[in-house]
């Protein structure tokens, strides 16, 4: 007699309620049998992604890695791959460990192969990309992905681990709508010669006009008038140096502040809540900046970046967040300044309440 564990375990509709926990390992589970792989294919997130763009130099065997090398044999697995595990893509293309430059090269080739192959095999499929590229040439991949294929793409995320960037669009044109896309994230270093990388982010944005959550690298200000639906908005640090950070355009800032000041409900000056490094300690002078207008609906607020955004004001700017609920306030560990010390002093000090 089959017990009860036995038929809730072979009951969809219980088993899909246990698969969505999120401790479970929806790997393992695939291959217990052919329902429970059923049911974590048909789950709206999965949590799983394709992640075999890259796996040609991960092999010891020097025989079934040059055989991996070539792309044919990723376009034989994606011939017969269930269309269910496209919906998210991992990849990444490094070629920093290469020191043949011919190999570095047909890797890159391949690489491009076989990301176009396969946004253009399961194009309405995908719906998640996540890409790291280490290499300046792979981003034209990246770039004409976006232009053909991926219509129906809700996330998009971009992180580049190069010094600088060299433009590789032949014929640069705006990407199709992407009426889906919600989430998009781009995390680099930005430099005076990484003009491409902005580029692309700009036509990003405006292609999506639904957008609802951006993260930007710091120093970075496109135009957002038309993100009438993003209501959070992270500015980000990642791999910078002192002297990049120091010198930024307050007024571009504003800006684009100014244009989605009224939707945002969470505003983060550095990625999360964990204290960030300079890959160059030191110290600088702060810069004054005080929000242009009130944020009618802003909940969250995050500055990890007192450092450099002066708020000794900073109960004037929360006068501005009538509804704010929660407040982060950071500074880097390799700074040697006191501002944090300052300034919570300060809020003491007023013997003014957040109310909220």
């Amino acid at each position: 007699m089959a017990t009860p564990e036995d038929l809730a375990l072979n009951n969809p509709i219980i088993l899909t309620k246990i698969l969505q926990h999120p401790s479970i390992s929806l790997g393992n589970v695939r291959v217990v049998c052919k329902l429970w792989n059923d049911i974590v294919l048909s789950l709206p997130n999965t949590r799983l992604a394709f992640r075999q763009f890259d796996e040609c130099f991960q092999d010891n065997d020097q025989e079934l890695k040059d055989f991996k090398a070539d792309p044919f044999y990723f376009f034989e697995r994606c011939s017969i791959l269930d269309a269910r595990l496209a919906r998210a893509i991992t990849a990444s293309c490094d070629t920093s460990d290469i020191q043949d430059p011919v190999e570095a090269i047909a890797y890159l080739y391949s690489f491009g192969a076989k990301l176009m192959h396969f946004c253009d095999k399961f194009s309405e499929i995908v719906q998640i990309l996540d890409i790291s590229i280490h290499s300046e040439h792979c981003l034209r991949y990246v770039y004409l992905a976006l232009k053909n294929h991926l219509p129906n793409l809700k996330e998009l995320r971009i992180n580049c681990y190069i010094g600088a960037l060299e433009a590789r669009i032949d014929q640069p044109g705006a990407l199709a709508p992407k009426p889906k896309l919600a989430l998009f994230a781009l995390i680099c270093r930005l430099k005076e010669d990484t003009p491409f990388v902005t580029s692309l982010a700009r036509r990003v944005i405006k292609a999506s006009s639904n957008l609802r959550e951006v993260t930007l690298p710091w120093g970075f200000h496109p135009d957002l008038s038309r993100s009438k639906c993003l209501d959070t908005l992270r500015i980000a640090l990642d791999d910078i140096k002192g002297k990049d950070v120091v010198y930024f355009n307050g007024s571009e800032l504003g800006r684009m502040l100014n244009q989605v000041a009224d939707q945002l409900v969470t505003l983060s000056f550095g990625e999360d809540d964990e204290s960030w490094d300079f890959l160059e300690p030191g110290t600088w002078n702060r810069m004054a900046f005080r929000f242009p207008r009130r944020m009618q609906r802003l909940k969250t607020y995050r500055n990890l970046m007192i450092d450099v955004l002066e708020c000794t004001e900073i109960l004037n700017d929360i006068e501005k967040m009538p509804v704010l609920e929660t407040l982060v306030l950071g500074k880097s560990t390799a700074t040697w300044s006191s501002c944090l010390v300052e300034i919570l002093q300060n809020i003491s000090k007023s013997g003014r309440i957040l109310g909220t």
